[in-house]
């Protein structure tokens, strides 16, 4: 998950330990039994513990958006009420008020482009691309065009403004 190639690899134990070599970094951290699953043998981070180690470890939201993103799209399991309690004491840097892990949790899914938006302009986006005919289109319009006084109802006050510029 996610861009990190990280050097000297990194390995959490449960006290402190060091590399006599270099190519190990040992970090040490309490993990909860429900941080930690076992992979063909290995104990290994569940994607949740992962994405908030990213943000601690590295610092960038940026890497820890990349590794959310890639398990969602790769359509992998995440719990996002363990992801927003093990976010929540990381809040503040991201933007939200401290202990807010559902807002950390939005805002790494805005900054991923994993939120309902943006699933919305990828789907859009091949449907225009789309050169063959694409069966339940007319479903899918119909059902767009019945639902436009709720979702209009959802935008913020600028917004109408916004979509009647851009249809003149």
């Amino acid at each position: 998950m996610g861009d990190v190639y990280p050097a000297p690899y990194k390995m959490i134990v449960p006290a402190r330990r060091q590399s006599t070599t270099g190519a190990i970094a040992y970090s040490w951290r309490a993990l909860d039994v429900r941080d930690i699953e076992v992979i063909e043998g290995l104990p290994v981070t569940t994607r949740e513990r992962t994405v908030v180690d990213l943000l601690c470890d590295e610092g960038d939201a940026s890497l820890a958006a990349n590794a959310l993103g890639d398990a969602l799209r790769g359509e992998f399991n995440v719990d996002a009420s363990r992801l927003a309690e093990l976010l929540a004491p990381y809040a503040k840097r991201l933007g939200r008020s401290l202990g807010d892990g559902a807002g950390a949790l939005e805002y790494l899914m805005n900054t991923a482009e994993m939120d309902p938006v943006s699933e919305a302009n990828r789907a859009l986006d091949r449907v225009l691309a789309s050169t063959t005919p694409l069966p339940g289109l007319d479903v899918f319009l119909t059902r767009m065009m019945t639902s436009m006084p709720a979702l209009a109802a959802r935008l913020p006050a600028a917004a109408p403004a916004a979509i009647d510029e851009a249809f003149r």
